[in-house]
């Protein structure tokens, strides 16, 4: 069966090739008037200006969310080193993802940290007279100006 697609253009059964009486150049499709108007008509219904520059803005889109991928991939890849995570290979970045969660909720958890102590607000300080605002000691040496 050959040209599949201009049949289903043409909506023609089949298209005959002629050749001349002394078969010395390619052989040539004839249409009659009715064939061209309905070539004419599909053509007509199946207009397509409007998708070449569909396509090119799809293309710009697909380049740019490669790009976007790439970026979130290589944080994501940068992310795990610096926390020492390994995961397995094949892993999704969702997978990544909630393992860097894990880490996070471990960090937050945590207790052994450089910081002040938590004060839940019903301790009372020091009852020391010699402290202003319960931490600042005048008498202390630092605190001391020698002239």
């Amino acid at each position: 069966m050959k040209f599949p697609k201009l049949k289903g253009l043409t909506g023609q059964e089949a298209i005959d090739l002629h050749t001349n009486f002394f078969g010395n150049k390619k052989p040539f499709a004839k249409f009659d008037k009715d064939q061209l108007e309905k070539i004419e008509a599909a053509l007509e219904t199946n207009d397509v200006s409007g998708l070449t520059q569909k396509i090119a803005d799809l293309d710009a889109n697909i380049i740019n969310l490669n790009a976007v991928q790439a970026e979130t991939q290589n944080a994501i890849d940068q992310a795990l080193q610096l926390n020492g995570i390994t995961i397995p290979e094949g892993a999704t970045t969702a997978e990544a993802i909630i393992a860097l969660g894990a880490k996070c909720k471990e960090y937050g958890s945590s207790e052994n940290r450089h910081v002040t102590p938590k004060n839940n607000g019903e301790e009372k300080p020091e009852n020391n007279q010699s402290l202003i605002d319960g931490y600042f000691d005048p008498k202390a040496p630092h605190n001391q100006v020698n002239l």
